[in-house]
């Protein structure tokens, strides 16, 4: 570390979360900040868009050990990601999932293989996106949640400090959140990837008898893959359609991967149905997987 330093988060993925992740940890005084893309440590110097306001993102290249990780990357990244750092990073790092989908079939052969380890489930909801002028544009609505079970270190209590008000907390309910958001993500990026629909808001406009059958099944499957999760079904679809609503104007992710042929992240998502004892239970969320490309 630096002469001041108190220490430093290393971001893996420089990708659109990672780099708001950094944009938003840079604000804490005497925090080293490390992004990390295939090739190593990322230097950046560059303008965030974030409540209507051009704001500077400027991180130099810090060597040292890092003291919390934070992975963003996409699922089908996530082993090569574990294989370059988890060897080399000390027991006492905690190591931070903010990737999308049911990742816990990825995570258990790493877990067997690095026992001891402090693991932390987390959600990124905060809208990011680059704009036509290649500008990260960062949302004012959505959240950074993180945590587990034990209690958070001593710089994930500082990150809260700061950033609470930003949107970036420490929560033992984030094991509950990453399964609403599971739930969210299979019911509107499925259907929004395979009919290949403009907007979040088509979902609504085009589909919504199969929106809502759609949401039925994985709300079913949800209880086949969690026995122990009991969330309401009204609670459930009531925040379902008011995401929607929120994001109506927005292009689905995973619907403009499958515009733009880049690999999808179905597999953890919709692709859950291939691995229960009876897919047929699921018709349309099997006919919809599909149409995806993995």
């Amino acid at each position: 570390m630096k002469e001041g330093q108190t220490g430093i988060v290393a971001i893996v993925g420089p990708g659109a979360v990672g780099q708001m992740l950094a944009f938003y940890l840079q604000r804490i005084p005497y925090l080293g900040i490390q992004l990390i893309g295939r090739k190593g440590l990322v230097s950046l110097d560059t303008t965030v868009r974030c409540r209507e306001q051009d704001q500077r993102l400027r991180l130099d290249v810090i060597p040292g050990t890092p003291h919390l990780l934070f992975l963003c990357v996409k699922s089908y990244d996530l082993n090569a990601a574990l294989e370059t750092h988890l060897p080399v990073l000390p027991t006492s790092c905690p190591i931070v999932c903010l990737g999308n989908g049911y990742l816990e079939p990825l995570l258990a052969p790493w877990r067997e293989r690095f026992p001891g380890r402090f693991w932390r489930k987390g959600i990124v909801t905060r809208g990011v996106r680059w704009d036509d002028q290649q500008r990260l544009t960062v949302s004012a609505l959505g959240e950074v949640v993180w945590g587990a079970d034990s209690s958070p270190t001593f710089l994930e209590q500082r990150i809260t400090h700061h950033l609470a008000a930003d949107g970036l907390r420490w929560s033992a309910a984030s094991c509950e959140l990453r399964r609403e958001k599971w739930f969210f993500n299979t019911v509107l990026n499925t259907i929004a990837g395979a009919y290949r629909l403009p907007s979040n808001g088509d979902a609504v406009r085009l589909f919504a008898h199969d929106l809502e059958r759609l949401a039925q099944e994985v709300f079913a499957l949800s209880r086949e893959i969690w026995p122990d999760w009991r969330p309401s079904w009204t609670v459930l679809w009531t925040k379902l359609e008011q995401l929607i609503k929120t994001t109506a104007s927005n292009e689905n992710s995973m619907a403009r991967d499958v515009r733009i042929g880049r690999k999808t992240e179905a597999d953890v998502l919709s692709g859950l149905v291939l691995r229960t004892k009876n897919p047929q239970a699921y018709p349309l969320l099997l006919e919809l997987h599909r149409k995806l490309p993995s």
